[in-house]
């Protein structure tokens, strides 16, 4: 037969929902994480392919020279800030001196783990690069 004191201490339900919200808080704390900081990297990742198009849509209407270091200046602004800087910008034209078969491809890649402005899981994108390819077709000039 168990004392009356430690028979009352069992039956105590005092303190258990803040036990069970010390073992929950850092399974939400990790989920939370983890929904930022893929959130911030598909942000990346779409202002990357907005950046592509946008700037392969100017090139493809004569307004911009279709030079790397030309597309590298004007994607610039339209990335997300912690992107730039690493970032690398290609354009490939099919056949440069005749519009009208020349398709131009815009390629903006930067690695995935620039991707993400929290880098709470940066180990998990190391080594992986996002990458966004933009093609069209060029306007002959008016």
């Amino acid at each position: 037969m168990l004392p009356r004191s430690m028979r009352r201490a069992l039956k105590d339900k005092q303190g258990a929902s803040a036990v069970e919200f010390a073992l929950i808080m850092p399974v939400l704390a990790l989920i939370l994480m983890g929904i930022c900081e893929f959130g911030t990297l598909l942000y990346a990742m779409n202002s990357a392919q907005n950046a592509a198009r946008n700037v392969v849509r100017q090139i493809a209407v004569n307004r911009l020279s279709a030079d790397n270091s030309a597309a590298t200046t004007a994607v610039r602004p339209e990335l997300a800030s912690w992107v730039v800087g690493s970032e690398t910008v290609r354009v490939i034209q099919t056949t440069p001196g005749k519009a009208e078969t020349n398709v131009i491809t815009l390629t903006v890649s930067f690695p995935a783990d620039q991707g993400t402005a929290i880098h709470f899981f940066s180990s998990l994108f190391a080594g992986r690069t996002i990458t966004n390819s933009v093609s069209m077709s060029q306007e002959a000039p008016l």
